[in-house]
């Protein structure tokens, strides 16, 4: 599957950016059991052998929106394991891509409660996953929005879009 361009991107407030990076925080250590270390920008030497994951959901409802995350695949394997109390080598190809999907998913639920209540209805897509390459992965790093952050030593990249 292509990576897909997104439309219109809008610069967030400081407090909905403040608020996205604590509930993101929150999953990533409460679901992955995984510490954020948030940096202005990373110590890359990349040599474009990587594979990279990134994951994209939209939400629909009093507003709408889209969180992606980026990261290494082994960094979304990583995450499966500490998520599954397993060691890396009981795992399959697939549980990364799984994982980081999951995570997605419990993060756009959690700040949509967080921004708008629980009363308030949204309805979340499945999120979709897309193999990106180091091109791409720079690309992301270089938005001035994307939230930088160090898991494990390891980077990772999160974004929110809120369309009014």
């Amino acid at each position: 599957m292509s990576y897909p361009e997104i439309l219109d991107e809008k610069t967030l407030l400081p407090e909905v950016r403040s608020l996205f990076l604590e509930v993101l925080r929150e999953v990533l250590e409460r679901f992955a059991f995984m510490f954020v270390d948030v940096v202005d920008k990373f110590n890359e030497t990349g040599t474009g052998n990587s594979d990279y994951l990134h994951v994209m959901i939209t939400f629909t409802g009093k507003t709408q929106g889209a969180i992606s995350l980026t990261a290494p695949e082994g960094l979304c394997r990583e995450m499966a394991a500490n998520i599954l109390g397993v060691d890396e080598g009981e795992l399959n190809k697939q549980s990364g891509e799984d994982a980081i999907k999951e995570l997605v998913n419990i993060l756009c639920g959690e700040l949509t409660v967080r921004l708008y209540g629980d009363k308030e209805v949204f309805n979340l897509t499945v999120p979709c996953l897309y193999r990106v390459g180091w091109d791409k992965w720079r690309e992301i790093t270089a938005d001035s929005e994307s939230i930088k952050l160090y898991l494990e030593d390891k980077p990772f990249i999160a974004n929110l879009m809120i369309v009014s």
